[in-house]
């Protein structure tokens, strides 16, 4: 995995590829904020709440 990031990954953010952010690439953002109306704010569904990989895997 850490080669991955190293080969790929790290030229994928000098390119500045979308997809390296996959969640804010794929519309999570946009979706928490529908549940969130729905769901009067409260959702334990949120994809870009806390605990979220988002940052996990991208090198620095």
């Amino acid at each position: 995995m850490l080669a991955y990031v190293r080969l790929v990954q790290s030229r994928e953010k000098e390119m500045g590829v979308e997809v390296l952010t996959h969640q804010k690439w794929s519309g999570a953002p946009y979706m928490d904020g529908i549940l969130g109306a729905i769901q009067s704010g409260s959702s334990s569904s949120k994809s870009m709440g806390e605990g979220n990989t988002e940052k996990d895997y991208v090198y620095a």
